[in-house]
């Protein structure tokens, strides 16, 4: 591919923009359809044997999304989270669980890690979930996602993740993380770097707003 600017979306209520901006967490996250989003992954790891027993780490993790339901029904030590905003996560806890008294109970993990260093928890994972990560993140940045995710998903291990997929002719790309911005990339593309990481790939039969699950 020859190195071109990447195309980019933004959202069009301007209001909304400086809300993300100046740390509303609901709406840094994406408040439209926050309950189906935490719906839609439970539901894909139930549906893949998720049980008390399951180790998940949970990639760009935000303000407990996906934690707020696992933290409590996971055994202790087995939620893993990855949120290089601090403020995102310490919100999730008093948004849901009126404070941080379950950390004594649960034991959940986290990492402000931004080079996707999910070994950094020392530990095997079932399932790694990265939802509305990619739609962020340079091509260089989904590799090292996949390279690291492979040394740490146990053998029957799945790694859940959303890109969007417009299947426009033409694919842009640049080096950097964008917010709001949108990336759009072939899945192709997407395999290709599964490939070169070592890592199956396959589609997921579930579409999420402008985002394919694979």
């Amino acid at each position: 591919m020859s190195e071109k600017k990447q195309t980019v979306w933004y959202i069009s209520d301007e209001k909304a923009f400086a809300e993300r901006l100046n740390k509303n967490p609901m709406a840094f996250v994406g408040e439209d359809n926050y309950g189906a989003r935490t719906l839609e992954q439970l539901s894909l790891l139930i549906r893949s044997g998720l049980s008390e027993k399951s180790k998940v780490c949970d990639v760009g993790c935000g303000n407990l999304n996906l934690g707020r339901v696992l933290i409590p029904y996971l055994d202790k030590g087995n939620y893993c989270g990855i949120e290089p905003m601090g403020w995102l996560i310490k919100d999730g806890f008093d948004r849901f669980f009126g404070g941080e008294q379950i950390l004594n109970a649960k034991s959940p993990k986290f990492s402000d890690t931004i080079d996707y260093n999910l070994e950094i928890f020392g530990m095997k994972f079932d399932f790694i979930v990265a939802m509305s990560v990619f739609s962020h993140a340079p091509l260089r940045d989904i590799k090292k996602c996949f390279e690291s995710a492979k040394n740490v998903l146990t053998d029957n291990g799945l790694f859940f993740f959303t890109f969007v997929n417009l299947n426009e002719d033409e694919e842009y790309y640049s080096d950097e993380w964008i917010y709001p911005g949108i990336y759009n990339y072939h899945d192709a593309t997407i395999l290709n770097l599964a490939k070169e990481a070592g890592v199956d790939f396959g589609m997921v039969n579930l579409f999420s707003n402008d985002q394919q699950w694979a």
